[in-house]
């Protein structure tokens, strides 16, 4: 078996980091190294990060994505500093898990504005006693006439405290063996402001991990990405079996 990176991802991997060292660390520098960054500086780093492909590594092309390889995408990543990383990945994750199930207006609305910085973005699925398991989300949605109604938490997301939108999974209720049956929500600023805050953390205090809370908090129902059939389950699950494995790859120090 052949571990060698091929010359197109020895390619990516010197671009990436020439962009790091010519851009982004001088930003970094700038900062406090035990404050979060504040969110100009955030929204400065995606867009930087956005021509290289490190918003949209998956997308497919019709939609400005490089339609990458998992292998390539954590390769991207592992070049990043780890705030970089893990700000990159959650832009990108949301921008994919939109893309699937998300109808032509929503992939429109959403996916160029994520793709090019200018809409921060992340994903509510762990709450404070539900970890990564979909299935055990207590966030519930009610469908109001032209609204979702959402009340619950969503904590330990990565870009929670400086997104414009979130994509909140929520319950909408049972099915016949008594699973949740989840759907996708695009929780959106600029419709209603919502309430986020950074959780304190021992290390990665330069990061935006943090939590969201939403009281009563209305959704248009156009803001629904996909049916309540199964398919947010299963789309969150396929991102996740390499989310993961990416993300530990974005702890370790860069590869030099």
């Amino acid at each position: 078996m052949d571990f060698e990176l091929s010359p197109e991802q020895v390619m990516i991997q010197d671009s990436i980091r020439t962009m790091v060292e010519r851009e982004i660390d001088p930003l970094i520098a700038k900062e406090d190294p035990d404050a979060p960054l504040p969110k100009p500086v955030v929204k400065k780093i995606v867009k930087i990060c956005a021509p290289l492909g490190l918003t949209s590594a998956r997308l497919p092309a019709e939609v400005g994505g490089g339609n990458v390889s998992a292998l390539t995408f954590g390769i991207m990543r592992e070049a990043l500093p780890p705030v970089v990383s893990f700000i990159c990945g959650g832009q990108e994750t949301t921008a994919f898990r939109i893309y699937h199930g998300g109808t032509p207006e929503q992939r429109e609305r959403y996916i160029p504005a994520l793709v090019n910085g200018d809409k921060l973005g992340c994903t509510g699925t762990t709450e404070p006693d539900t970890g990564s398991d979909p299935r055990g989300v207590k966030t519930k949605a009610v469908f109001d006439g032209d609204h979702v109604v959402l009340n619950g938490r969503k904590a330990w997301v990565s870009n929670a405290s400086v997104c414009d939108i979130m994509l909140v999974v929520a319950s909408a209720g049972s099915d016949e063996r008594g699973f949740n049956t989840l759907i996708r929500v695009v929780a959106d600023q600029e419709d209603a402001p919502f309430t986020t805050r950074k959780t304190p953390t021992l290390g990665f205090r330069t990061g935006h991990l943090g939590e969201a809370i939403f009281d009563d908090y209305r959704v248009p129902v156009r803001n629904v990405i996909g049916d309540a059939k199964g398919g947010s389950a299963k789309v969150l699950s396929q991102t996740w079996t390499t989310q993961r494995q990416i993300g530990r790859a974005s702890c370790r120090e860069r590869v030099s």
